[in-house]
């Protein structure tokens, strides 16, 4: 029988999206920053950043939808 501990709880995973969307707010700033001095190698580095944690926000809100089974 698996081990249902190894699995997030609900609030787990809230708290891992609410992480994530301050990650993305301080990366957005960033960027912002990189854009606003022109640093184009930042700028793009900072752009995968939030690309990737977009992707990691929409993951984590699916695995709530189906433990939240909506």
């Amino acid at each position: 029988m698996p081990n249902d501990s190894s699995k997030p709880s609900l609030a787990t995973l809230h708290e891992e999206r609410n992480r994530l969307f301050l990650y993305a707010k301080q990366f957005f700033f960033e960027y912002l920053v990189a854009t606003d001095t022109r640093d184009l190698e930042e700028t793009h580095q900072l752009m995968r950043m939030i690309k990737e944690n977009s992707q990691k926000i929409e993951d984590v809100e699916f695995r709530i939808k189906l433990l939240s089974g909506k």
